[in-house]
């Protein structure tokens, strides 16, 4: 079947993304002056200060760069869709089927910014006490601005274990002619796998999470025949509902969205989950909204 053409489907746009010009402003804005900043931790530093001094610097000089990291990669959405997010699989019960791959760069772009300020805050407390004052603040060059230093590495230092750990206990899906699998470790403890039929599915609809870090970001909602199913995830799922966090994987989320739609709506092409080369076919909806494909809104019209 491989070669065959895949249907056109619908770009349904349950996720606006705002692509004026003025959206972009901030990320750009901050990616410049955090790499105009970088440079200020070795300059700053005396050339004959000693390695804590040296090794301090570096970490700020890497804490710059990380967060000029974090605000360039905001761009990426802007940029035209290269790598679909779509992996074809097998699974032992379900057979072929595609896989959500992780987006482990959403997981971890911060780790750099974090690794450098933790660098930085432990050798300024390490050059403190041996009586230093090169790289902690004037005003912050005494006891109290040490031992807060050494509290701010270490409280980074978790964050960075924290966030390296949270690629690992990412939910996995993956979807089958039969319906989808939802895998998520459970920290220290077993995988929990749960599954749901396409029949056991009333609609699809666009839903959002929000956290410390952003807020609505994409889940898909999965809206279960049975109304009274409890919560498998307490983050994402509600009473009868099963949710998917998109913002968490690597396909466009409207592109993943609107397939899946597709495929509830048309039983029959579902087969198409089983080709090899099914890829190609996110790809192509995900650039759906800048031509190919017609769009629509939820709850709306052709766009």
């Amino acid at each position: 079947m491989t070669g065959a053409t895949f249907p056109e489907v619908d770009w349904i746009e349950g996720w606006p993304r705002d692509r004026s010009k003025s959206a972009m402003t901030l990320p750009i804005l901050m990616t410049v002056i955090f790499l105009a900043l970088a440079v200020t931790p070795i300059l700053g530093a005396p050339w004959d200060a000693g390695p804590v001094v040296s090794l301090g610097s570096v970490g700020g000089l890497l804490a710059f760069l990380g967060l000029a990291y974090f605000f360039a990669s905001m761009l990426r959405g802007y940029l035209p869709l290269r790598n679909a997010g779509i992996v074809p699989t097998i699974d032992d019960e379900h057979g072929a089927g595609i896989r959500l791959a992780v987006d482990h760069r959403e997981m971890t772009r911060l780790i750099p910014a974090l690794v450098g300020m933790s660098v930085y805050g432990l050798c300024g407390w390490l050059d403190w006490r041996a009586g230093g004052d090169s790289l902690l603040p004037m005003s912050r060059s005494n006891s109290g601005g040490a031992t807060f230093a050494l509290i701010f590495a270490v409280v980074l230092a978790l964050a960075v274990l924290l966030f390296s750990l949270l690629g690992r206990w990412a939910i996995q899906v993956t979807v089958h002619p039969a319906g989808i699998v939802r895998r998520h470790s459970i920290p220290f403890g077993k995988e929990k796998r749960e599954f749901v039929s396409w029949g056991d599915i009333t609609s699809l609809t666009p839903g959002t999470f929000s956290s410390g870090r952003a807020k609505n970001l994409p889940v898909l909602n999965i809206n279960l025949s049975d109304i009274s199913t409890p919560p498998g995830n307490r983050m994402f799922d509600q009473v009868g509902i099963l949710g998917i966090p998109l913002y968490t994987y690597r396909c466009d989320p409207n592109s993943a969205f609107s397939i899946l739609a597709y495929l509830h709506g048309n039983p029959k092409r579902r087969d198409l989950l089983t080709r090899p080369d099914v890829p190609q076919w996110f790809l192509r909806v995900g650039r759906g909204d800048r031509g190919g494909y017609r769009a629509r809104k939820v709850g709306g019209g052709e766009a």
